[in-house]
């Protein structure tokens, strides 16, 4: 199968078949980055391909950071520098924030 006959058709009927990006590409006859592009171009709804921003981990220091409107590097930095927990980095960044 060439590009010219790959239809939204032909992909959702592969996509039924729960195979990755990859092997799905293969069975279609297509290379993967191409299969990748037609999904995003046609809006099909595939999983692991996201449009736009990665999801975001609300749980990871750097969105804490965020919530807490600090610097996350200055956290970072008292980490490493100081051998402190993220807890307790942050309790410092707030501290000399708040001088």
């Amino acid at each position: 199968m060439s590009k010219q006959d790959l239809t939204v058709q032909k992909v959702l009927d592969v996509k039924k078949l729960n195979l990755s990006l990859e092997n799905s590409a293969a069975k279609l006859g297509v290379v993967s980055t191409y299969l990748k592009k037609f999904i995003l171009r046609n809006n099909i709804n595939w999983i692991g391909i996201e449009r736009g921003k990665r999801p975001i981990n609300l749980n990871s220091d750097l969105q804490k950071c965020k919530k807490l409107n600090i610097n996350y590097q200055a956290v970072k930095y008292r980490q490493y520098v100081f051998g402190l927990s993220f807890d307790e980095a942050v309790n410092v960044v707030l501290e000399s924030n708040a001088k």
